[in-house]
This record gives structure tokens, C-alpha cells and sequence, in this order.
């Protein structure tokens, strides 16, 4: 399999300055005034959705080609995809308050079981503004980390923000630690700027989405398809193993404590061609689904994936198209099994997408917490099948990635989680905060002391805190990790084939308690149990 350093854009082109899309969008909406609610319920399902994602589409779009030459009409999409979603909570609204005999007269119109079950989740769950109007503040946040340049003396010109992070993983500790140094600096320079930029946000949302921290936790877990409790419950879970995750960074670092900095440097020596990781790729996700390995071969071959060195550009991402029922990767491979695994994950975004092609528009949506479950499962195919073929140190070099996979998703998350929660009530009280020193102050809660040399100024080169539309992005990603952990503890072959693409495909109509239990025959206490289990299997089989 040729190498293909630029990716295929052609076929999801399009037109210039969206001119087409825009006015295909305007007629879509006048074509939604037309008729009542209770008329033709499934062709207003089918505009709404068509439209949002033809705004996905050509927001994908803008993300892979990324021209500062080129002037996109943002605030239009923006108002587009705003008005789409308000027709959208429009009929959710009206079906949940329909009486009895309106919405059974809905049913019957409605031949795509998906569709029905997506009906009875909006009649049985409120609608909630879940789309706080950030865009200018999202601007002005990437104007600023723009200004934002890292001076250390071993190199010559400033360095970007995410050029800074990258050094985290350079061979040389010196340099991680003027790298650590560095940002931590430049971000205490500009601290200010991004206070009063993260209060405006916080403002927004309390105004927008909910008056209090309670509130606001409400709303993300229900756009997420889960129960407050739920969320407390699976916290409670994960935060009993932190023991468990101490003592295997200890084991990692071989020290009692670490540094922040040398964390995420990695030790192996391993190089994986580009050849080579395509290949290992559909090896290992043939071990568990032939779909999977086929989807993943299909992408190589089409030209879906765009290949840049990673000293270019630090951040690999997925981009869905889904009016074009395709997707393209953006990957900055070094032949590491780092970038391998960035690969995979990728991929696994990918074929998230690809299950949800043949659904009806209106479902191929779905909330944050199923967002990265097929992600990570891709990561944990590619560690279990390296564990079988590699040898001693290479198996050494497994571990160590699932010990820094399962800190990152259970412990720098829960810091994350925490330091937005104690924001946001320290907000709604008028009090003043040091910020960093509460970003400090967390990390010493969730690490117990052990890491050193906390990155204080976290919260300012985390971009999650204001780009994305909900508060508290933290937990779908820890739920989602846990889930893929609880698929895989339960798996066979058979299994996968038909269960990870169902739950990828019912995820956006069911709550995830119920999910859990139609799939996986088990409920979510027992889904964490199941995952923790595993990463403490994991460890001790793998100890040396």
C-alpha cells in the first residue's frame, strides 16, 4: 500500500463560498415553514437532518483545507446550523408534548424502527438548549493562543503552543522540561486575557444553558443520554482506582514520583513504516471484525488519509462528511507507536462514521459519550495485537501505553472535570480564584501528591473549555473509554461483528443505560466494573 502524503478532497468539494449549500439550506428551512408539525413528520425529519449535516459537511471541509488566505463565511454556517437545530428542538418539543393520540398517529407513519425509538427518547426526555452562542468568544480564543509564542533557549525562534506541547514527548529531558518551563511562562504573560475570557464563557452558559452548576451538569449529561447519578456513580467507580494507577505510573517511571513533563515521553525504540502500520492496522482490527479491517483497508486505497511529518503539524483529527458518506484523516505520522495508535484511533473515528451512512440523516448524530468509544476501541485492537506478535520489549512498550491511556482517561480528566466544576460555583458565588493555582490545587487532589511540577497553566492550552458547545466536555471521553473497555472484557469475534456496530449505530436514540443493556446484557454499574476490571487485568498481566 502506496503512501499518499495528500489526501482526496475532490469529491467533497463545495461550491465557491458555499453558495450552492447555502441556498439549497435557505429553501430547505422556507420548505419547514410550509406545513404544521403534525404534517408530514418524516419528510421535517428529513430536511432538519439533511440540513445539519450539510453544515457538518462543509464545517469538515473547513477544518481539512484550513486556509488563513481564504475568508470562509463562518458566521453564516454558524447561523445556518443554529437554525436547523432550533427546527429540530422545535419537533422534539411538540412530540414530547403531543398528547397520547397525536403521537401514536405519528408512529404509524414511521417504517425505520431507529427513527421510532429516536421518536419515543424525544417524547420521554424534555428538550434542552444545549447550544450556548460561543462562536465570537471561540474566535477570540484562537486569536489569543495564537498570540501566544514559547521562548526556551535551545531554540533559536519562539515556538507555537503546539510546538511547545509537542516537546512533552522529545528523547532529551532538558529540552521537555525548557519546553514545560517555557509555555508555563508565556501562558502566566496572558493569564489575564484568558480569565476574562473564560468568565465571559461561563457567563454565557449560565445565562444560555442553565443558572446553576447543578444545572449546567444536567444539561451536559443529558446531551450525553445519561443520569446525573450516572455520572456521579461512574466518578465514584473510576476514582477507586486511583491507587491502582499511582502505583502503575511508579511502576512506569520506576521512581515513587514523576515529573509532569516526562510522562508522555516515550522510551521505545520500535519504528513502524508506513507500510507496516497499514498492514498491522487491518491485522488487528481483522482479529476482532472483518468489517472493520475491510472499512480500513478501503480508506488506505480511496485516498482518505493525508500523511505529514509530525514535527509539521501536531494534531491528527477525523473530519466526517456526511452528505458525501465519507471521511478524511489528517495523521502526523513519525513511525512511532504513538502515532501508530493515533492512527488506528482515527480510523476508529472513521468507522464510526461509515456504520452510520446507511441511517436516515436526522440519526447520524450522536452525543459526546458514544463519540470515542469506537476510537478507542480501534487503539485497544492494535495494543492486543502487538502484545501477541511483539517481542519482550516491544510488549514493555504495550503496557506503557495502556498505563498512559488509562491515567489520561481516568486521572487528567478527572482533574479536568473537578477544576470546571469548582469554576463554575465559584463563578455563580462572585468569588475571585486564582486559576492556576486551582488547576494546581487538583492535581495534587487526583495525584495525591505524586506528580511534580503541575502544568498550572492547563486550563489556559485546553481548548475543550471554550470550543466546545456543552460545559463539563470531560466525562464522555472517560465514559466513552470505559465503554469500549466493557465491549472488549465481554468480546468474542462473533460479538463484535454485530454488537460494536449496534451500539455505534443506537446511540444517538437511546439512553446509555438502556444501550448498555440491550447490547451488552449488563447495566452501567456493572459496564464500570467490567472496564476496571480489565485495566487492572491488564497491569498485572502484563507486569514484569
Amino acid at each position: 500500500m502506496s503512501r499518499s502524503l495528500t489526501w482526496d478532497l475532490t469529491p467533497v468539494t463545495p461550491s465557491d463560498g458555499f453558495k450552492e449549500e447555502f441556498e439549497q439550506m435557505e429553501k430547505m428551512l422556507q420548505r419547514l415553514d410550509t406545513f404544521e408539525f403534525h404534517q408530514a413528520p418524516l419528510l421535517r425529519c428529513t430536511l432538519v437532518g439533511d440540513g445539519l449535516a450539510l453544515c457538518s459537511e462543509l464545517d469538515s471541509y473547513i477544518t481539512c483545507v484550513d486556509s488563513p488566505s481564504v475568508e470562509w463565511p463562518l458566521q453564516k454556517l454558524h447561523d445556518y446550523k443554529k437554525r436547523f437545530m432550533k427546527a429540530k428542538d422545535a419537533f422534539h418539543c411538540y412530540l414530547h408534548e403531543a398528547s397520547i393520540d397525536v403521537f401514536d398517529k405519528i408512529l404509524l407513519d414511521v417504517t425505520d424502527a431507529s427513527l421510532s425509538e429516536l421518536f419515543y427518547f424525544w417524547r420521554n426526555i424534555p428538550p434542552l438548549e444545549v447550544v450556548a452562542d460561543l462562536l465570537p468568544l471561540r474566535q477570540r480564543y484562537a486569536a489569543a493562543t495564537q498570540r501566544l509564542k514559547v521562548h526556551i533557549e535551545e531554540r533559536e525562534e519562539p515556538l507555537s503552543l503546539s510546538e511547545a506541547i509537542q516537546l512533552r514527548s522529545h528523547a532529551d529531558p532538558v529540552i521537555r522540561r525548557a519546553g514545560f518551563d517555557g509555555l508555563e511562562e508565556a501562558c502566566r504573560l496572558q493569564q489575564d486575557e484568558f480569565e476574562e475570557l473564560y468568565r465571559e464563557i461561563a457567563s454565557i452558559r449560565f445565562q444560555q444553558l442553565a443558572p446553576t452548576p447543578e444545572g449546567l451538569l444536567h444539561v451536559a449529561a443529558t446531551a450525553n443520554h445519561l443520569q446525573v447519578e450516572d455520572l456521579h456513580e461512574m466518578w465514584a467507580t473510576v476514582r477507586q482506582e486511583r491507587q491502582s494507577l499511582h502505583s502503575a505510573m511508579q511502576q512506569l517511571t520506576q521512581a515513587t514520583s514523576w515529573n509532569s513533563y516526562d510522562v508522555w515521553h516515550q522510551k521505545s525504540t520500535e519504528r513502524f513504516s508506513w507500510e507496516t502500520a497499514c498492514r498491522l492496522i487491518i491485522d488487528s482490527f481483522a482479529s476482532s471484525s472483518i468489517e472493520m479491517a475491510l472499512f480500513a483497508t478501503s480508506c488506505f486505497e480511496k485516498q482518505w488519509i493525508q500523511v505529514i511529518p509530525d514535527q509539521e503539524h501536531g494534531v491528527s483529527f477525523c473530519a466526517s462528511f456526511p452528505t458525501s458518506k465519507a471521511s478524511r484523516i489528517l495523521i502526523a505520522y513519525d513511525e512511532s507507536l504513538v502515532s501508530l495508535l493515533a492512527l488506528a484511533h482515527e480510523l476508529g473515528h472513521a468507522y464510526h462514521n461509515h456504520v452510520l451512512h446507511g441511517a436516515p440523516s436526522l440519526l447520524r448524530s450522536y452525543p459526546m459519550s458514544i463519540a470515542e468509544t469506537a476510537s478507542t476501541f480501534a487503539e485497544m485492537l492494535v495494543l492486543d495485537h502487538l502484545d501477541q506478535i511483539g517481542d519482550a520489549a516491544l510488549q514493555e512498550d504495550v503496557r506503557n501505553q495502556r498505563i498512559r491511556r488509562s491515567m489520561m482517561n481516568v486521572l487528567f480528566l478527572d482533574v479536568r472535570y473537578l477544576f470546571e466544576q469548582q469554576l463554575y460555583e465559584a463563578h455563580q458565588k462572585q468569588q475571585d480564584i486564582d486559576f492556576s493555582l486551582l488547576m494546581a490545587n487538583t492535581y495534587d487532589e487526583v495525584f495525591g501528591g505524586l506528580q511534580l511540577h503541575h502544568p498550572r497553566s492547563a486550563w489556559i492550552w485546553t481548548p475543550h473549555y471554550y470550543v466546545t458547545d456543552l460545559p463539563f466536555y470531560n466525562f464522555p471521553y472517560t465514559f466513552g473509554y470505559l465503554l469500549a473497555l466493557g465491549i472488549q472484557s465481554i468480546d468474542s469475534k462473533s460479538v463484535t461483528e454485530s454488537v460494536l456496530p449496534a451500539i455505534l449505530r443506537d446511540g444517538g436514540t437511546l439512553m446509555m443505560e438502556r444501550l448498555v443493556r440491550r447490547h451488552l446484557d449488563c447495566s452501567l454499574t456493572e459496564l464500570y466494573q467490567h472496564a476496571l476490571q480489565k485495566v487492572r487485568s491488564e497491569f498485572h498481566l502484563n507486569r514484569s
